[in-house]
């Protein structure tokens, strides 16, 4: 990270400030609207660096300030070099498009060997590290312990609940919120699922008993197959955008999405953040959003 480039610390203290703040969408569903195989996704930042250079560009210039490396899917002893890759990419464009790189790590990665090896082979110095979809309390721990004893500066994690609001292994979102709280995280929230639809609820009960900012990450709904084999998704920017000012107005800090989310999408939540500027300086209790 360049001098002077935010930090997710420095994010975290906008919001706290007044501000709201965007992340990005999907990968693997702008890879693949890119002309990429989906099968190919995870060997992008090898084969096509710049396709997923360009994905980064177009988020952060949709409005998004936090950039997530391409490496969720790895993390097998074979992914080292591609992990390192993704994350310089990353880093790279975030440093020029003054965002924050996060470097994305899925739970189960550091239960082996070859992960917390891959990690170890890592420049984290300053860095900010998102655990996310985390099925499990006690493996969202364990990733969590694993990551912070290396060094990181900075941890987000994020986890994956059903549409009742439990995660895989039945935890609530107040048991997953205190569980997030005490692994060590300066950022909590969920991602994926089957949409948007009760996400402002989930933030509202993850926010019960813990005082952390939140980032809220919702796919655009599940995927439906079609003619040609592959799959899309039917959630328009139009409706990810209401969905996304729902979110903020229940205290949401950070709003950015997960599978089939576009650059498109956060474009159309960032220019509804701006239109409505004037109206939510009362609507939002702690937060305005800032031209």
């Amino acid at each position: 990270m360049q001098p002077g480039n935010p930090t997710l610390a420095g994010l975290l203290g906008e919001t706290t400030a007044g501000r709201v703040l965007i992340a990005d969408g999907a990968m693997g569903t702008a890879l693949v609207l890119r002309g990429i195989a989906i099968d190919a996704v995870l060997a992008a930042n090898l084969a096509y660096p710049e396709a997923v250079r360009a994905v980064h560009e177009e988020y952060a210039a949709a409005g998004a300030r936090l950039l997530t490396a391409n490496t969720f899917g790895l993390w097998q002893e074979r992914d080292q070099d591609a992990v390192t890759a993704g994350w310089r990419i990353a880093r790279d464009a975030a440093d020029r498009a003054g965002c924050v790189p996060l470097l994305s790590v899925y739970p189960g990665a550091l239960a082996s060997g070859s992960g917390r090896r891959i990690l170890d082979g890592l420049e984290l110095h300053c860095a900010a590290v998102l655990i996310e979809t985390c099925g499990s309390v006690d493996e969202m721990q364990m990733a969590a312990r694993s990551v912070l004893s290396r060094g990181v500066a900075e941890l987000a994690v994020s986890c994956h609940f059903r549409p009742d609001h439990r995660m895989a292994d039945l935890s609530d979102p107040r048991t997953a919120a205190r569980a997030m709280a005490e692994a060590g995280a300066c950022l909590i929230g969920a991602n994926c699922g089957q949409g948007p639809d009760g996400f402002a609820l989930l933030a509202r009960r993850l926010s019960d008993s813990i005082e952390l900012p939140l980032i809220m990450q919702p796919s655009a709904g599940l995927p439906q197959p079609t003619r040609g084999g592959g799959d899309s998704y039917l959630l328009t920017p139009d409706a990810y955008a209401e969905a996304g000012a729902e979110l903020f107005r229940a205290g949401v800090a950070i709003v950015g999405g997960c599978c089939g989310v576009e650059p498109r999408h956060i474009q159309a939540l960032s220019a509804r953040m701006m239109r409505d500027q004037p109206a939510l300086a009362g609507e939002y209790t702690r937060r305005t959003i800032d031209e």
